[in-house]
């Protein structure tokens, strides 16, 4: 039985035949290198049909292939495909509450868009090498955007190179001047993406990725050439000067974490652990509260009339230090705040998925919010689909998560040692990085987070036949029906 259930598992690969193998590959290759460049519309460039961008346009070829292989008879139902399944149909019905017919509209075809990216590439991935395929160009795609990065970085540092053209934009490497809390006017990285913080989510992946290949990968290409891709993914991310950093650091402190229990390597990960923990108090402090002005009044006053402690030298004048601080909130803590009081006003269906801008708008003339976010999302993956859906969508969401990390990591533990660890291993550490992101952006609707999720998907599939108890009984029916055979003969 259990053979010819993994017969049947593969069956796909053996119908398809070459010609269709080699084609599905390279659509999914091409799609997956295609998540490195822009795909939500810029205010600018209205896009094609409902915002689409060109990956879009190179997966409806990769659907297009596998419709015609007959790939749609092998998608099967299993594990968290059924709260994929719940969080989409949450999300959709909390549409009934939406006023505006053509974001219905754009809600809707992307729901179904990623559920088909999903169920697509993770039905494809189950074969080992289509998803070590998708691995490598996840962080292939990563490296070379990062080489793009770090040679703008150098021009600018160097030669005062200016942002492109916004006529360009689509075309070149990008950078904006903008003010950062603290820092000032700085040069920020968005490349080809709308914002920093979005290429910072994507370099939170390719970083998962590229790492997990470095330290567990397969020997076929030179370890220095991986190195020298991180350093360049390293440049990038940081000149992002995003809230991705702290996603980022927890990816790359899960990918490269060793399997010794050696001395090194447990201070190793315990100096990670520690810098990704105060990064992250940092980056929610600076996201929080932003300090304009801090005033110190020393002065003398006359000394207590009450006694003091022996060791404490006494004097007719004591000094006395006053700090004062003038503080506001940032708009990232206002919308956070907005997005629960939404959902408490809304608990059971929100107020309808796509629908908070309206409410960022009645707080900007209410004075909560400044003039470049009165129709801001909430900046939160968790807050904002509570908000725009209620526990309709909110609690399959965290269900949703939760498996994730949980087969995640079992994922990671049973294939340590073989060929697909590093893919376990990217998965996971990219998918706990983009989580962790979640905090300060909304990254389920980030094309690379589906396609990760439908990677560790065909890895889960795939696993059910060749874990150990299984595999051991395969080979055990195999030894029994070889047996079998040969007392037949003779």
């Amino acid at each position: 039985m259990m053979l010819a259930e993994k017969q049947q598992v593969g069956r796909l690969d053996e119908s398809l035949g070459p010609p269709h193998e080699r084609s599905l590959t390279l659509w999914m290759l091409i799609y997956v290198a295609s998540l490195s460049f822009t795909w939500f519309p810029h205010p600018d460039r209205p896009g094609f049909f409902v915002g689409l961008q060109m990956s879009d346009l190179v997966f409806l070829g990769l659907l297009g292939s596998f419709v015609v292989a007959g790939g749609m008879r092998w998608v099967r139902l299993k594990g968290w495909d059924y709260l994929v399944l719940a969080y989409i149909a949450g999300s959709l019905l909390s549409l009934f509450r939406v006023e505006n017919p053509v974001a219905v509209e754009k809600q809707i075809v992307t729901s179904v868009y990623l559920a088909l990216v999903y169920f697509t590439i993770g039905t494809l991935c189950v074969d080992e090498h289509r998803r070590s395929v998708a691995g490598r160009a996840i962080a292939g795609a990563a490296g070379i955007l990062s080489l793009a990065g770090t040679v703008y970085v150098l021009a600018y540092l160097i030669f005062g190179l200016p942002p492109a053209p916004h006529a360009l934009r689509d075309f070149v490497p990008y950078a904006l001047p903008e003010p950062v809390p603290y820092l000032g006017q700085t040069m920020r990285l968005d490349l080809f993406f709308p914002t920093p913080e979005l290429l910072g989510c994507y370099l939170t992946i390719g970083v998962a990725f590229a790492l997990a290949f470095w330290m567990v990968g397969p020997p076929e290409f030179s370890a220095k050439y991986v190195a020298l891709m991180l350093v360049l993914i390293l440049v990038t991310e940081v000149f992002t000067f995003s809230h991705s950093w702290v996603g980022f650091a927890c990816a790359a402190t899960i990918a490269c974490r060793q399997r010794g229990t050696g001395r090194l390597g447990l201070w190793i990960r315990r100096v990670l652990a520690a810098g990704t923990v105060a990064l992250f108090i940092g980056v929610l402090f600076v996201s929080t509260f932003y300090i304009h002005d801090v005033e110190i009044d020393l002065r003398k006053v006359p000394a207590p009339d009450q006694p003091v402690d022996s060791h404490v030298l006494q004097k007719e004048e004591w000094p006395q230090i006053t700090l004062s601080t003038t503080y506001g909130y940032l708009h990232y803590h206002v919308l956070k705040v907005l997005a629960w009081e939404t959902f408490l006003g809304h608990p059971a269906s929100g107020v309808g998925l796509g629908n908070f801008r309206p409410v960022s708008e009645a707080a900007y003339q209410e004075g909560r919010l400044s003039e470049n976010c009165r129709r801001c999302e909430p900046h939160n993956t968790v807050l904002g689909q509570l908000a725009e859906t209620g526990l309709l969508g909110g609690l399959p969401l965290l269900a949703l998560w939760a498996w994730l990390f949980l087969d995640g990591w079992r994922l990671l533990r049973s294939s340590q040692g073989t060929e697909s660890e590093w893919i376990a291993r990217g998965c996971f550490a990219g998918l706990v990085g983009l989580f962790v992101n979640g905090l300060y952006t909304d990254v389920m609707n980030f094309r690379f987070l589906w396609v990760s999720m439908a990677v560790l998907r065909g890895l889960a599939l795939s696993s059910q036949w060749t874990s150990a108890p299984r595999a051991q009984e395969a080979t055990a029916q195999d030894a029994s029906y070889a047996g079998a055979q040969a007392s037949t003969t003779v």
